[in-house]
């Protein structure tokens, strides 16, 4: 990259002393530990990057299709190779060995320029090896740090030896401490995932090939990619010390919009711009946006893009770009009509939460960032609160006058979640669909911007919800039309008319919703026919406590209602209250037949356990064929522990454990106890 050097003339008078402000060796010394050892926040990263990226810049320059392998050994040396010309002795030593001397700084072909890169290992280590493949020799350098006549370490590169080779290219390799092996492979790792270049790693026997590009394209001199990316749950475990590797990547490379010069990526596209905050990209994928290299001022680190106007500029352009590609990549959003639109969002179970963002190929995003504050926020208020799935537009419910789909809002801020619930109910009780807006509780709803609402009534017919038509009651009974509140556990869950909290409870309990009270109390009615389990009790019994507690009887639900018209209102449809006659002879029933089934299920189950000898097979199969055979079977073992004789000790013992002394008793000697007089005491 052509680095940003620039240079006027001086214009002086001749008969002035001047002196040059440069360095000493002393201060060159230093200068050359500052650079090594200071400009980087991460070392292991850095090491990784600039190695990498300069085997990238090689192969590009020599035109290599074959992958720059980096790899981690199982004895803890990490090595980058490229396949490239490889270096010279002199190359080594008067290019590789020396700060701000590159082949690549009058350039912007390669990424790098500044001549620090290379030197990268001694950021980590006091070591590291070159082993360069030119002109038939395969030749060894060790770069080492110490020594220095200033009081500062300073560099050497000492030749090892040369052997034959037919290979060519340049392998740099350092020896990594015990302690950062996780490390090094976490950063190589996540610099594998960012890349879209041609490389391979391997870590141990793990070998990760190039990431796949999924999506190119290119605009205004710019390139947006995506690619796939490895798995994190594999690859990237929480390690359970505090260090959440698979959320350090969600955060560090899948969510960014990462921009690039080259394979290198100098931060998120989100962070640096407005309007993206809301995009993100899809679990698997990564996403980036090359600028062309030399376009974006950065330092000598090469670990961020500076903070200058020149670059302000030239990233809100590269905003712009990538605004459009995502305006392309949502395009079955934003080419809809709005009656369209409000249709495909509603497209989906609001249950299984799928209507949280919008989706496209490769990206999600919220709804505002797409199609502005009003359309956007009120199109998600639509998606919330209308729970029917609508797979296409002639399935909503349109006004018979003027023929435009309908949407129902709630105009009280206080009841909007209420009217919510009934339309809801009414509409899945009578098959029909609805648009449905709720009002904001705590903020200025879209419909009060006149504008707006002028724009919806250009496509839709707009109806209160109050002002649908419900069904009326054809008996007259009393029933509670006006909403009162409800609670549960003692938690205040809103406001209920008589219906709706019907619904609400069926709904919890896996039945359909009904439309008219008349509907409802045939349901309740049905229910009353066959009630032989407490929890069919307990749905439809009102608790006779507000209480922040699950109710202490199984026959009783948690719902409680204080409003007498509200509570009459239920009891119009068919509902219990907790300790009303009926329900108290109910539950009593209930729970006596509960415990003698339990006490049937006990004896049986023990009596004829596979342990047990004194019954044959066939006798235990027909003991729990059915409930009425376990019953009559019971009712033999109690009748035989009545007598006061020797059989009723050992029955006593059998069925009351499976461990009983007795269990290998054989039907013989059974059949003798069972007959026999003898008693257990005296008269």
């Amino acid at each position: 990259m052509k680095t940003a050097v620039k240079t006027t003339n001086i214009i002086a008078s001749d008969n002035l002393e001047s002196s040059v402000m440069g360095m000493d060796a002393q201060g060159m010394d230093m200068a050359t530990f500052f650079f090594r050892d200071k400009i980087y926040n991460n070392k292991i990263e850095a090491v990784v990057r600039e190695y990498v990226c300069n085997a990238i810049d090689e192969h590009k320059k020599f035109g290599i299709d074959k992958p720059v392998d980096y790899t981690l050994t199982a004895d803890n040396t990490f090595k980058v190779r490229d396949y490239a010309g490889g270096l010279s002795e002199d190359g080594v030593r008067k290019i590789f060995g020396m700060y701000f001397r590159s082949t690549k700084s009058g350039s912007n072909d390669s990424i790098g320029g500044f001549g620090v890169g290379s030197k990268a290992g001694h950021a980590y280590t006091d070591s590291f090896n070159i082993l360069s493949h030119h002109d038939g020799q395969a030749t060894t350098y060790v770069c080492a740090l110490g020594g220095g006549d200033n009081g500062v370490p300073v560099g050497h590169i000492y030749k090892m030896g040369s052997v034959p080779t037919n290979e060519t290219g340049v392998e740099i390799s350092l020896t990594v401490k015990d302690d950062d092996c996780k490390e090094f492979g976490f950063e190589m790792k996540m610099f594998h995932m960012k890349s879209h270049g041609n490389i391979r790693l391997t870590i141990g026997d793990n070998v990760f090939e190039r990431n796949k590009i999924v999506c190119q394209v290119e605009k205004d001199g710019l390139i947006i990619r995506v690619c796939e990316s490895m798995s994190l749950d594999e690859n990237f475990p929480n390690t359970g010390y505090g260090q959440n590797r698979n959320y350090a990547v969600r955060t560090n490379v899948i969510q960014p919009i990462h921009i690039k010069m080259g394979d290198v990526s100098y931060g998120d596209l989100k962070e640096k711009t407005d309007g993206l905050s809301e995009f993100a990209v899809k679990e698997g994928f990564i996403a980036s946006i090359e600028c062309p290299i030399g376009s974006l001022n950065i330092p000598v680190s090469r670990e961020s893009i500076s903070d200058t106007k020149p670059n302000e500029k030239y990233l809100a352009k590269v905003n712009d770009v990538f605004n459009d590609f995502l305006q392309e990549q949502f395009k079955d959003y934003t080419e809809l009509s709005t009656p369209e639109l409000f249709a495909k969002v509603c497209n989906g179970e609001k249950a299984k939460e799928m209507r949280s963002v919008l989706k496209a190929e490769f990206f999600t995003c919220g709804w505002k960032d797409l199609l502005g504050d009003n359309l956007g926020g009120f199109a998600q208020n639509i998606a919330i609160h209308s729970h029917q799935e609508v797979k296409k537009l002639s399935e909503v419910e349109h006004d018979e006058k003027s023929g435009k789909p309908i949407i129902v809002e709630t105009v009280n801020q206080k009841s909007a979640e209420y009217w919510v619930d009934k339309v809801n109910n009414f509409a899945e009780a009578t098959k029909k669909k609805y648009f449905v807006y709720q009002i904001p509780k705590w903020r200025k709803g879209y419909m009060e911007d006149p504008a707006f609402r002028a724009e919806l009534e250009k496509d839709f017919t707009i109806i209160e919800a109050k002002k649908l038509k419900y069904p009326r009651s054809k008996s007259g009974a009393k029933k509670s039309d006006s909403a009162n509140v409800v609670w549960l556990r003692g938690s205040n869950i809103g406001l209920y008319d008589a219906l709706t909290l019907h619904n609400r409870i069926m709904k919890e309990n896996g039945h359909k919703v009904v439309a008219s009270i008349e509907d409802a109390q045939k349901q309740i009615k049905a229910f009353k026919k066959n009630i032989t389990e407490n929890a069919l009790l307990g749905m439809i019994t009102l608790a006779s406590k507000k209480t922040v507690y699950s109710s202490y009887n199984s026959c009783c639900s948690n719902y409680f209602i204080n409003a007498k018209a509200l509570k009459d209102g239920m009891k119009d449809l068919g509902y219990y209250t907790e300790h009303d006659a009926e329900w108290t002879k109910l539950s009593e029933d209930l729970m006596s037949a509960l415990n003698a089934k339990q006490k049937n299920d006990r004896v049986c189950s023990i009596m004829t356990h596979e342990n047990a000898e004194y019954l044959s097979d066939k006798t235990k199969k027909l003991i729990m064929l059915s409930e009425r055979n376990k019953t009559r079977w019971t009712k033999a073992v109690v009748q035989v522990k009545s007598r006061n004789v020797l059989s009723r000790l050992i029955i006593e013992q059998i069925n009351s454990s499976w461990y009983s002394q007795f269990k290998y008793m054989t039907r013989k000697d059974l059949r003798f106890i069972l007959t026999s007089p003898i008693e257990t005491e005296t008269k």
